[in-house]
């Protein structure tokens, strides 16, 4: 507790507490019996010494890697831009029951989305349906959205979902099918650089993973990560908020 509470001053520590049912913590007696005990008094004595209590073993990892390379979630809005509304509305579902908000975009910053010529049949209120405005293959005004959105003031991050089109390519793979794949990890390229432009954190999700996507295998071996849950998105960004407020008491 003492060196966990100095640590936790300077960088992120992430637990995961096993043996929390009855099952297993009666699993954890027969193989590490230290690791049992009451969830509740381990939750308290790791809340107090700062240190980030993962949900999941799998969340573990992913957790780790977003605590450090992404800008710090200093507040709880989300600007959701997605490829399909019914993602959309998913995701934000996600991302409300884990405690974050999907504030509806001011008129002012909707005009300037219309501006950049998105039609009136895409919603633009949060999430952004850029789905039903048919610029997905546009690269520039797609960026543009994106920049806009986070340079408002408006909102604390940004996901970008639904990106990252099933199959791999072949030797044998038409022209058309490479130009989709190209611009699409032109786009995710471009949303992932405005992290730096903007200090904000962008998560970038598909429902496809490396093994089943051409553009997030490429990406994932570029160092960009892609997260194809939408339960996991929520939870990260949720816990990175978390983080950042227990750095505000240090």
């Amino acid at each position: 507790m003492e060196v966990a509470r100095e640590v936790t001053k300077t960088k992120p520590v992430v637990v995961y507490k096993g043996g929390r049912t009855t099952g297993a913590a009666r699993a954890a007696r027969s193989h590490t019996g230290a690791f049992s005990g009451r969830k509740e008094l381990y939750y308290g004595l790791l809340r107090q010494a700062g240190i980030i209590t993962s949900p999941t073993m799998e969340l573990l990892i992913p957790l780790g890697h977003t605590l450090l390379e992404r800008p710090p979630m200093r507040g709880r809005r989300v600007a959701v831009i997605t490829m399909g509304g019914s993602w959309g509305v998913a995701l934000s579902d996600s991302l409300e029951e884990e405690g974050l908000v999907i504030p509806e975009l001011s008129l002012k910053l909707q005009k300037k989305l219309r501006d950049l010529g998105i039609p009136q049949r895409a919603s633009m209120r949060n999430p952004v349906d850029i789905g039903a405005s048919g610029i997905l293959f546009e690269v520039d005004t797609m960026l543009a959205v994106g920049r806009e959105v986070l340079s408002s003031g408006e909102v604390n991050a940004l996901v970008l979902h639904g990106l990252g089109r099933a199959g791999m390519l072949e030797e044998d793979s038409p022209s058309e099918r490479r130009l989709f794949v190209d611009i699409e990890k032109r786009i995710i390229r471009g949303f992932a650089s405005l992290e730096k432009d903007t200090g904000l954190p962008v998560l970038i999700g598909s429902k496809h993973n490396l093994w089943e996507s051409q553009v997030v295998c490429d990406l994932n071996r570029e160092g960009t990560r892609v997260h194809n849950r939408l339960d996991e998105i929520a939870q990260l960004l949720s816990l990175m908020y978390d983080y950042w407020m227990k750095s505000q008491d240090n």
